[in-house]
């Protein structure tokens, strides 16, 4: 697939990746190594789990492996939970090439 940027620039793409919304791998087409998937995060497969800097996150469980040290906003319900991932409002997420 060749795709042309709002500037003329013309890039090929060599891989494409589907997820669920919890960022399970559900079809990958191309090679090429990578270890930046879900929301372009690093993805380490010894662990099964994206670094997101503080913390590891599970597709698999669909939670953070550890508790977040925010304390949430008491007027926001769901930021209060200590392991849920955006708030349990997961989507599909694309990226947009510039």
């Amino acid at each position: 697939m060749v795709l042309l940027s709002r500037f003329g620039q013309v890039s090929v793409v060599t891989d494409t990746y589907d997820y669920d919304a919890f960022g399970n791998l559900i079809s990958r087409f191309g090679t090429t190594p990578n270890n930046y998937l879900y929301s372009g995060e690093r993805f380490d497969s010894d662990l099964g789990a994206y670094h997101l800097r503080e913390r590891d996150y599970s597709p698999q469980r669909g939670r953070f492996l550890t508790s977040d040290p925010f304390a949430g906003f008491v007027d926001l319900p769901r930021t209060l939970h200590k392991y849920v991932y955006v708030g349990g409002n997961q989507s599909t997420t694309s990226i947009q090439m510039d």
